[in-house]
């Protein structure tokens, strides 16, 4: 990996940084994950046309709804 890719994984993670600290339950924790792996999973393929979404979701162990 990259600095440009270290950078690009930190950019997901900040985005979805901010509503961490809000959450109170399970369910929306578990939520507030899936939508991070969602986000990387978005950025990831902006990066590299050949990126295979569902692959990543599938190892990060999110479905798509």
């Amino acid at each position: 990996m990259t600095k440009k890719d270290y950078k690009l994984i930190a950019s997901a993670f900040s985005e979805r940084l901010s509503l961490a600290g809000k959450i109170q339950n399970k369910k929306s924790r578990e939520t507030h994950y899936k939508e991070l792996a969602q986000t990387l999973a978005e950025k990831l393929a902006t990066e590299n046309p050949r990126f295979d979404r569902q692959r990543f979701l599938s190892a990060c162990g999110v479905t798509e709804q």
